[in-house]
């Protein structure tokens, strides 16, 4: 039986008593700006667990508060299924590099960070499919749909399956 390693601190592989068949990626380790251009790009390519590849969005993680987890906050916001959207596209001539661009952003986004994920018919599907892309992007091997978790005060789970039906639209697309 083989596993999937969660990175959710080192990309390194620790020693493990199992054969792992890939890895899965949890959003909050890394700013989307890294997998882009950054050396976790690069760890994508050399490290061999991560060659089969999972991204968890994490959108659970919305109601964080900057204030107790800033740098955790900073690097969900810069994925488009929370509200990274709004960000600006790293351009190398505007910025001396990626550093740069995370250090400015990543200001903009705690102070922007809603601690809600996008509600409206339309935030939902903008968000839907930028999770779907980037994870297109990265040659995941599988698609993980960014949806809020299920709670048990909301016993109707509209919002949840609007997420969901996003999702698998944004996936067909």
């Amino acid at each position: 039986m083989a596993f999937l390693y969660n990175a959710r601190v080192s990309f390194e592989l620790q020693p493990t008593p199992q054969p792992v068949a890939g890895t899965i990626i949890a959003a909050s380790t890394v700013n989307a700006l890294d997998f882009l251009k950054g050396k976790r790009s690069k760890d994508l390519a050399r490290l061999k667990h991560l060659q089969r590849r999972l991204l968890d969005p994490q959108l659970y993680m919305a109601g964080l508060d900057p204030a107790v987890d800033g740098p955790t906050v900073e690097k969900l916001g810069s994925y488009p299924w929370f509200h990274g959207q709004n960000l600006p596209e790293y351009d190398s001539g505007e910025y001396k590099n990626p550093t740069q661009w995370k250090k400015e952003q990543g200001t903009k986004v705690a102070k922007e960070w809603t601690r809600r994920v996008p509600s409206s018919a339309t935030g939902i599907r903008k968000s839907a499919r930028g999770a779907v892309r980037l994870q297109q992007s990265l040659a995941c091997i599988g698609i993980i749909l960014p949806a809020p978790l299920i709670s048990i005060a909301d016993q109707s789970f509209e919002r949840e399956l609007d997420w969901l039906d996003a999702g698998i639209e944004a996936a067909r697309s």
